[in-house]
């Protein structure tokens, strides 16, 4: 029993030492970010990368080319002058954008677009077996902005940096092939919900399946400003009021609520905005009939306009004839207009896009009509309202009116109808 004993225990020892001896050489492995995407001699590891350019709704994909830089940091843990020298330069990986690439846009105005490289080490020449670690970053300023004096362009670069590891074996026919590729966070970017130092997949994805793709992730944001710095000739967006019918009272000041609110890609709650009030010969008259006067700013050249703060609605006055012009609302940002109710004018409004036709709706009489969350384009936008007063005939009877008096009139001959035929039933029984 006891031989018996002695003999487990050292079946169990041996056992262990076994496992403590195989942890011990997958360590140095995983030291260096640990094998994701595992090749074979007849299809080696492949790994891409993939960049993620997001901009607001409604901007146009910019034509643009960015490039990936690979720094040698070791091959077989050395990182000595001689070692460095025969790890392969890795250069000329890339991704390219084109204005016809539309993405995918959220509920929230956030444009998305992804791209990805092709199979980053495919055509390297290793010159020994090992593990070549490189740190893989963005190179920056690769897209050249726009800075005329009607638009301007921003283009923020991703900081996030990788280490991706390249485990480089002899093959039975004495070839080298890639056996597997590691990569993990060194420096973050909005890119990945993970933290520095994790682990992520660089495994190529599949062009034809949404969201597949390598996460080895650097993201761009991308910004366009239709700035147009005259009010009086090239506003950015404009809400117009227009009364119809010769009986409308042109006098009346008619109430509007209007919300200006930030692109997607921006978060800046005290963000603020610039519109001035257009009389309907296009010149400026701002004033505190409009608006509070807490909310009147005066400009560089002494014009008067009303500020607008990210997401806070104001209520503004217009006349017939009388428009409201923004300056300086960048592509993507978000307005909504509610016409407010007005006793015996029906509203209706007309929505321009970047200058085309969006949408037209027609409310009902002495009610509120609202055009619910709008973007702005990059050029010509316009929310144009319409209220329409009861049309009057010159007996002094509404139009609008008729098919309720005629209705009525109906229903008073059906009664008497009724309570003649009544009647002289009635008459003949007696």
């Amino acid at each position: 029993m006891t031989k018996n004993i002695h003999s487990i225990m050292r079946l169990l020892t041996s056992i262990v030492l076994t496992s403590i001896l195989c942890i011990g050489l997958t360590l140095p492995a995983l030291a260096v970010g640990g094998p994701i995407v595992e090749g074979t001699e007849g299809k080696q590891a492949e790994t891409a990368i993939t960049k993620l350019l997001k901009m607001p709704a409604e901007t146009t994909t910019p034509n643009a080319t960015f490039n990936f830089l690979f720094k040698k940091e070791s091959v077989n843990e050395s990182n000595s002058v001689a070692d460095l020298a025969t790890m392969p330069e890795i250069t000329g990986v890339s991704v390219t954008f084109a204005n016809t690439d539309a993405g995918n846009t959220d509920e929230n105005g956030l444009k998305s677009v992804y791209k990805e490289t092709n199979s980053v080490f495919d055509e390297v020449e290793w010159k020994h077996a090992g593990v070549y670690v490189y740190t893989v970053t963005e190179e920056e300023n690769t897209y050249a902005l726009t800075t005329a004096d009607d638009v301007s362009e921003e283009m923020s670069y991703s900081p996030a940096s990788y280490e991706v590891s390249v485990y480089v074996k002899e093959g039975t026919d004495g070839k080298l092939y890639i056996a597997a590729i590691g990569a993990k966070i060194k420096v973050k970017d909005d890119s990945n919900t993970g933290k520095e130092n994790d682990k992520v997949d660089p495994t190529p994805g599949d062009p034809d399946v949404e969201g597949s793709h390598s996460d080895i992730i650097f993201t761009n944001v991308y910004m366009k400003n239709n700035d147009g710095t005259d009010p009086e000739g090239n506003s950015v967006l404009s809400i117009s009021n227009t009364l119809d019918n010769d009986y409308a009272d042109k006098s009346k000041m008619f109430e509007f609520k209007v919300t200006v609110s930030n692109p997607a890609t921006v978060n800046n709650p005290d963000k603020t905005y610039m519109a001035y009030v257009l009389d309907k010969d296009g010149k400026i008259i701002t004033s505190p009939a409009h608006v509070s006067s807490s909310y009147i700013k005066t400009d560089a050249n002494n014009r008067q306009y009303i500020e607008f703060t990210h997401n806070a609605a104001l209520t503004v006055f217009l006349l017939h004839g009388q428009k409201l012009s923004f300056v300086g609302l960048p592509v993507g940002a978000i307005y909504q207009v509610t016409n407010e109710a007005h006793t015996d004018y029906t509203p209706s409004y007309m929505i321009l896009l970047n200058d085309v036709v969006k949408d037209s709706a027609t409310g009902l009489v002495s009610s509120p009509l609202s055009t619910n969350k709008r973007f702005v384009g990059e050029v010509k936008n316009e929310a144009n309202f319409t209220n329409r007063y009861k049309v009057v005939t010159e007996m002094g009877i509404s139009v609008d009116d008729i098919p309720y008096i005629a209705l009525i009139s109906i229903i008073l001959i059906v009664v008497a109808v009724y309570i003649n035929v009544k009647s002289r039933r009635d008459t003949k029984k007696d």
